[in-house]
């Protein structure tokens, strides 16, 4: 099979490679909703939500309350 050459101008390139950095942030974004969903689902708390404060003020109690 024959590799397929492009003849792009600048400024096409340009749009080419701001596309694909938006469709790559696109797709990790979605990624992150279904990780999400899915811990959710199977009631699972990922390591990035696990919040560690010391449990001796008040305020660390409601932090851990609402963790």
């Amino acid at each position: 099979m024959e590799a397929v050459q492009f003849n792009f101008k600048a400024s096409q390139a340009r749009s080419i490679c701001h596309y694909k950095r938006l469709k790559i942030k696109v797709l990790k974004c979605n990624a992150d909703i279904y990780f999400n969903k899915q811990c959710l689902i199977k009631k699972i708390v990922p390591n990035y939500a696990k919040i560690k404060v010391p449990a001796t003020s008040p305020a660390a109690r409601k932090t851990q309350d609402k963790g």
